[in-house]
């Protein structure tokens, strides 16, 4: 599980930026960053276990940055982990279980996100 987040967050964070600093197409970001990672890892071993956590982490840096800030992102990456491999080991035949993993992690952060700015209009 902590080899998955320490290859999901580098992945997450450069389409992240790829597209917020950079002004890259979110789907371009998302598969450039897909293909590089999947390159890297395919040439370290041969096991593509780690492929659609790969995919699946690039998702949730398609968040704009007006959305989620990176430490948001960081938090919803962490969040994908264990969702995506509970979804995949219930409904592995079905598609779309990646972006609905990362969507789940995302809107998991948005009612921290209404507290925390609740409490900064207060003081």
């Amino acid at each position: 599980m902590l080899i998955k987040l320490f290859i999901a967050l580098p992945c997450a964070l450069f389409t992240y930026q790829l597209i917020n600093l950079y002004k890259y197409n979110p789907v371009k970001a998302s598969s450039f960053i897909t293909l590089l990672f999947c390159f890297i890892l395919s040439l370290l071993t041969s096991s593509q276990e780690y492929f659609p956590i790969i995919f699946g982490s690039t998702f949730i840096g398609m968040s704009s940055n007006k959305v989620f800030s990176k430490k948001q992102i960081i938090v919803a990456t962490i969040f994908f982990i264990p969702l995506s491999s509970f979804f995949l080991n219930i409904f592995p035949p079905i598609g779309g279980i990646l972006g609905f993993s990362a969507f789940v992690a995302c809107f998991l952060l948005l009612p921290f996100k209404i507290l925390v700015s609740s409490k900064k209009r207060i003081k």
